[in-house]
């Protein structure tokens, strides 16, 4: 299977790609019955100060991750979800890079890391990835509940080094 295309994109300048990185975050963290997005707003994911990254394989979003930079010292890499059918094939590491890129471009000298986390203590299997990418683990730094049972903890990587 050859990896999908990524694309990058300011979500105020093309609605269609917007609206299918909210439906695709939509599957990703609530399933695909739920009826709406209850951590996200229209407002938070359609800023200028946001960048949207999708990965697609025809009419299928593979993958999406969101670079938000209002505080031009440290932006935060979110919701980033490679589906299951097109994990192990490097398509999370391509799409973690891809931002991390996009915020080197933007001379944005820190990337922090927004994780979920499954319970109290599970981190995400994709953790070994996002250290390979240059994140470390800051214990105890900004984590809140996010929903019934998930946490958000935040890793952060410099984007100059």
């Amino acid at each position: 299977m050859d990896k999908p295309k990524i694309e990058e994109f300011d979500p105020r300048m093309c609605q269609a790609g917007a609206t299918r990185f909210r439906d695709a975050l939509q599957r990703a963290v609530q399933g695909p019955d739920a009826p709406v997005l209850n951590f996200i707003t229209n407002a938070q994911l359609f800023r200028a100060d946001t960048r949207l990254f999708v990965a697609r394989d025809g009419d299928t979003t593979a993958a999406i991750a969101r670079l938000v930079f209002a505080d031009r010292e440290e932006a935060m890499l979110t919701s980033v979800f490679v589906d299951r059918g097109y994990r192990n094939i490097g398509l999370g590491k391509a799409m973690v890079q891809s931002v991390i890129d996009h915020a080197h471009m933007l001379l944005l000298p820190r990337l922090k890391l927004v994780l979920r986390v499954q319970g109290d203590d599970r981190l995400p299997p994709a953790l070994h990835l996002y250290e390979r990418c240059g994140f470390v683990l800051q214990c105890g730094v900004s984590c809140f509940r996010l929903g019934d049972d998930a946490d958000e903890a935040h890793l952060w990587s410099s984007c100059d080094d």
